[in-house]
């Protein structure tokens, strides 16, 4: 069984990408073991919205679907409940940072979803609290944990922003004919993304997938 630093090395040998410092930091304070529980607090797992965390050795040994059609600039890091893949792109790099890109498991388009692994950590909060789903409190003490353990990470602008959500009354309004729950709006995230978040690739569609007959 290689160490963690030698699968590190392997994988910037096969996909010429060092991993992020971030990610790095992260699975030394132990925080992507997975021990079944469902939230983070009480365990060392830091649960997000819709991103289950890779060990760095299922990186290196993961398996994409059609493997055959896959481009090979992205390395994967995290995928959502449904399937789908959180990779950076080394290819969009700016400044040597390489965005983070989601990469459906049944599509050949990705997106650019944030410019870094904080930056799409930060707006997986801003997701989070869309929707109540569960107890009010449960949701508040959520995002009180990603504060205390991610935010002394992020700028001071972020974390200011989060609290303030997580302070908010609960708001209730209809989207179509269903009645919603949230601290925020759909229409809130997509500002505060572009005020937070915008570099010149955000959003950016790309193919991730090659076609077969290509």
């Amino acid at each position: 069984m290689p160490t963690t630093d030698q699968v590190y090395q392997l994988i910037q040998k096969r996909d010429a990408f060092e991993v992020p410092k971030e990610y790095r930091e992260m699975h030394e304070k132990g925080w992507f073991a997975a021990d079944g529980s469902y939230k983070s607090r009480g365990t060392k797992y830091l649960w997000m919205n819709d991103m289950e965390w890779l060990e760095p050795l299922q990186i290196l040994e993961l398996h994409f679907p059609f493997p055959e059609s896959r481009n090979n600039d992205f390395v994967p890091f995290a995928m959502t409940a449904g399937g789908d893949y959180w990779c950076w792109y080394p290819a969009f790099s700016e400044n040597g940072v390489a965005p983070v890109a989601q990469c459906p498991h049944d599509s050949i388009i990705g997106e650019i979803y944030a410019p870094h692994l904080y930056g799409a950590m930060y707006r997986q909060a801003l997701e989070y609290a869309k929707f109540v789903d569960e107890e009010e409190d449960e949701v508040r003490a959520q995002i009180k944990d990603w504060l205390q353990r991610t935010g002394p990470n992020w700028p001071p602008s972020w974390q200011h922003q989060i609290q303030e959500i997580s302070r908010r009354p609960l708001q209730i309004w209809r989207v179509r004919n269903h009645v919603v729950k949230g601290l925020i709006t759909e229409e809130e995230i997509k500002s505060i993304v572009q005020r937070d978040l915008s570099f010149s690739r955000l959003g950016q569609e790309f193919k991730w997938m090659a076609e077969i007959d290509e």
